[in-house]
């Protein structure tokens, strides 16, 4: 891989911190919606948040990114196959959870 993984543990440490203190913020903006739809509020989500983590991974790793999802594919498919199933399981409850919560 192109890009060093490795953190020191003081900002890998405030990093957790900050995303632990994000955790679950898009349910508050739940009850700022008005009459604007909840399924179309997740697909704006989903929408931004893959547009955003693409950007910055392009920034951070340029073209190369897609030469080690490839590599990676070639090594061990079964990291993607197993990341692809998670995040499309955390979708799903996710998708759950707003749809509960926007009763």
């Amino acid at each position: 891989m192109n890009f060093d993984p490795t953190i020191p543990v003081v900002p890998a440490t405030l990093m957790a911190l900050f995303a632990a203190s994000l955790w679950g913020t898009w349910f508050i903006s739940l009850k700022h919606l008005g009459n604007y739809p909840v399924a179309a509020y997740y697909l704006t989500l989903f929408s931004v948040a893959l547009v955003f983590v693409w950007s910055v991974s392009l920034i951070i790793d340029g073209s190369a990114v897609f030469s080690d999802i490839r590599r990676l594919w070639l090594v061990h498919p079964s990291k993607i196959v197993v990341v692809g199933i998670a995040g499309a399981l955390y979708a799903i409850g996710l998708n759950f959870s707003i749809r509960v919560m926007g009763l």
